[in-house]
């Protein structure tokens, strides 16, 4: 866990506690790395309020720049995912179905080794609920191989 991940969602929930219960890591572990953050930074981000916390004026300004870290990031998460469309529309139909073969081999094998461990897992089960990840082409590249997504498929 990193210490700004921790200082966000205790800002979010002005609790440590819950903080902790959405982080699956203990109040302590949360604690810490509010402390270690506030010693970096050498300001203090949060003043007990009765039995949850509130942000300072300085704990204030951390959230903002975390909540427009966070929006950033789901920006770039976005195009990425956007441009991986893009790259998949042009490949070849061999080249994606030799992905997706790939990737259902490598499915499988997992799911037999965890089988093999004693794990109550079923291969077959494992590919039919793995989605579209498991192979089975985005919108975009089913309107991209029926001519509509402005990108010219190989």
């Amino acid at each position: 866990m990193n210490a700004l991940r921790a200082f966000e969602v205790a800002a979010r929930l002005q609790s440590v506690s819950l903080a902790a219960d959405e982080l699956h890591v203990t109040h302590g572990a949360v604690s810490r790395q509010i402390r270690a953050l506030e010693a970096q930074l050498g300001v203090a981000l949060f003043v007990k309020d009765g039995r949850g916390v509130k942000l300072t004026e300085s704990g204030e300004l951390l959230a903002a720049y975390a909540d427009r870290r966070q929006a950033r990031a789901g920006r770039v998460q976005a195009a990425a995912a956007r441009n991986l469309d893009v790259w998949y529309a042009r490949m070849s139909a061999e080249e994606r179905e030799r992905l997706r073969a790939e990737r259902t081999d490598r499915l499988r094998a997992m799911a037999e080794l965890m089988a093999y461990d004693g794990l109550p897992i079923d291969p077959d089960e494992v590919l039919a609920s793995a989605g579209p990840s498991a192979g089975r082409p985005t919108r975009l590249v089913k309107r991209t191989e029926a001519g509509e997504g402005g990108i010219a498929a190989a």
